[in-house]
């Protein structure tokens, strides 16, 4: 759990104005079925993979393109993952409706994972 932590503080963090997010959702607006403007708001997820030892950039970035290109069949976007390839894990920042559909894209691109967290607070 340490190494976890360490590694959240030591990584840049999408901040909503500056201010304390306290409700794990992203804002998203657009128009409701009536045309009228509505935010829809989505959870952040850190999902964390193991067993990527001596991984490199080129491979983590292959890895994600192939999550970016299946990511919209479960309303997930894949903002950043991260690599540490001494210890073998990456780090995944989304969004989405559920951690479910997070599993469930990774599945589908070859890396699965069952440990993902939703990100309910977060300070500047």
């Amino acid at each position: 759990m340490t190494d976890v932590v360490t590694i959240f503080a030591a990584m840049e963090m999408v901040l909503t104005d500056g201010e304390p997010t306290v409700s794990g959702h992203a804002r998203r607006s657009g128009p409701d079925r009536g045309g009228a403007s509505r935010e829809i708001h989505m959870a952040q997820f850190m999902d964390v993979h193991s067993g990527f030892i001596g991984v490199t950039a080129q491979q983590l970035k292959e890895a994600h393109e192939r999550d970016l290109a299946i990511e919209k069949d479960e309303g997930v976007h894949f903002e950043r993952a991260w690599l540490d390839p001494i210890s073998g894990k990456v780090f995944c920042l989304s969004t989405g409706p559920s951690k479910e559909a997070v599993m469930r894209i990774h599945e589908r691109a070859g890396h699965p994972t069952a440990e993902v967290h939703e990100l309910t607070v977060e300070v500047a």
